[in-house]
């Protein structure tokens, strides 16, 4: 199974406002990836109202020849989190068939947690 693509999903937010939400998708254990213009936000959501769970997105990046450790967020129990903008320099797959994509994993593919992808202007 390979990551799904939240691509199709994203919605851009423009000043005259953003009519409805993209519908949100669970982040299955393959994880999600979306293209990433250094101009998106993530919106997780946590249903699960007992566990706090870890989402990870993806760093390719180094500075200084050190590898940039991936950025990982809590999200609480039935709570909801936004992230990013995410710079392409440090979270962008650099080459092949997913060059720049972001990845976002969840630990154990907590069906409870659920990611939408919105892009600035």
């Amino acid at each position: 199974m390979s990551r799904i693509n939240l691509t199709t999903g994203v919605v851009t937010i423009a000043p005259g406002g953003v009519a409805a939400d993209p519908a949100a998708t669970a982040i299955p254990n393959d994880g999600v990836k979306f293209k990433n213009d250094g101009r998106v936000l993530l919106r997780i959501s946590n249903a699960d109202g007992a566990d706090v769970d870890s989402v990870t997105v993806e760093t390719t990046g180094n500075v200084d020849g050190f590898a940039v450790e991936d950025l990982t967020l809590p999200v609480g129990s039935s709570s909801t989190i936004w992230a990013g903008p995410f710079p392409p320099s440090l979270f962008n797959i650099p080459s092949g068939a997913d060059k720049g994509y972001a990845y976002v994993d969840c630990a154990g593919g907590d069906t409870g947690v659920t990611v939408e992808a919105y892009r600035l202007p």
